[in-house]
């Protein structure tokens, strides 16, 4: 008995050690999530602080949990912070304020955030330096504030980000390389921002999941962004929408664009183009739900019979303001059909008729 009583005293002090240990690591863990949890509450209410919210729409910010606050969600299993969700909503039956202020530095202490939307606010200031760190970023939507200055270059560290968006903004300056290492991006928007500079290869070398590209700028930029891509460039990614404009892209249709098998939205919308339309991307018309080419020096005749697709419920091309000769062509499947300002001569077809889907039809300054 004396003997079973001195094993199993000794088995407990073998173990006594490594129970003590686990407990300390437990231990450590709990006061970790507590001081992340505490972190994460300050972060918020110093962002709160420094915003105008006329229509109280952070009003529940105020509690012990900030993951039962309006438009923040957290993690079921870690209890960390993970979205932040504060686009301005659109409602009909109240009125509702957009927030205004600054993007406090101290959001940059969520460091488990995958979801950022702050857009459809007014919102000023420039994009914090180091929002590079906050890497586990998938989704970053800052488009329509008032936000100026340039993209920060630490940009190019968000490494899991699929989607971006800092459309129509004030923001100006070059367009950072470092966003050619994003390479899980899907959809890239940048409009209606003053950019300069250059874009090239670089922008793009490592976007192989890139879908969506929009770079439509405002007239009033005077084309003072330029696309310096190689006649032999061949892109990493297949795109499905193409969105660039006031821009110069290049004098002849950029060879690249061939390379995008499965295109159904292009706008291509006065970026300096001189040159015949490309067979392929006639080719390329049953799929095209929206085609936009207008506003350049586009040369040649027009591809009669042609069918655009219809999986978008509504289709439109518009090759205004060239200098394209020939008949009117019949385009079937299209909703809108704008070809005024071209060089255009010869009756109407007899059979215009049969475009069934036509609603609108726009000639004006064609001689």
């Amino acid at each position: 008995m004396a003997r079973g009583n001195t094993s199993l005293l000794f088995l407990i002090l073998l173990l006594l050690p490594l129970f003590l240990e686990l407990f300390q690591v437990k231990a450590l863990v709990i006061n970790s999530s507590t001081i992340d949890a505490e972190m994460e509450r300050k972060a918020l209410l110093e962002f709160k602080a420094g915003l105008g919210d006329p229509s109280g729409r952070l009003s529940s910010w105020g509690g012990g949990d900030c993951c039962k606050w309006k438009g923040v969600d957290c993690s079921n299993a870690t209890g960390r912070v993970i979205k932040l969700d504060l686009r301005k909503p659109y409602q009909l039956s109240e009125a509702v304020f957009p927030l205004s202020g600054q993007i406090s530095d101290s959001l940059l202490d969520l460091k488990y955030l995958n979801y950022l939307d702050l857009s459809s606010n007014e919102l000023s200031g420039p994009i914090p330096d180091s929002i590079g760190n906050l890497g586990n970023l998938r989704y970053l939507d800052l488009s329509d504030n008032s936000i100026s200055g340039s993209i920060p270059p630490s940009i190019g560290r968000l490494l899991l980000l699929e989607e971006l968006d800092l459309s129509h903004n004030i923001m100006n300056g070059t367009i950072p390389e470092g966003i050619g290492q994003l390479k899980e991006l899907q959809t890239l928007q940048l409009d209606w921002n003053p950019w300069t500079g250059a874009v090239s290869q670089i922008h793009f070398m490592g976007l192989t999941k890139l879908e969506h590209f929009s770079i439509y700028l405002s007239p009033a930029t005077k084309n003072i962004l330029v696309f310096d891509i190689k006649s032999d460039w061949i892109p990493p990614f297949s795109l499905k929408v193409i969105k660039i404009s006031n821009c110069k892209l290049s004098s002849t249709f950029p060879a690249w664009l061939g390379t995008q098998k499965e295109l159904y939205h292009i706008i291509l919308r006065n970026v300096g183009i001189s040159d015949a339309i490309p067979e392929w991307l006639w080719k390329l018309s049953p799929q095209l739900g929206w085609l936009d080419l207008s506003r350049n020096k586009l040369r040649g005749k027009l591809p009669t019979p042609l069918s655009f697709g219809t999986s978008h419920g509504w289709s439109m091309a518009d090759l205004s303001s060239n200098r394209l000769k020939g008949p009117l062509p019949l385009w079937y499947n299209l909703t809108y059909l704008r070809l005024g300002n071209n060089l255009l001569s010869g009756p109407i077809p007899s059979n215009i008729g049969d475009l069934s889907s036509l609603r609108v039809l726009a000639l004006f300054g064609t001689c």
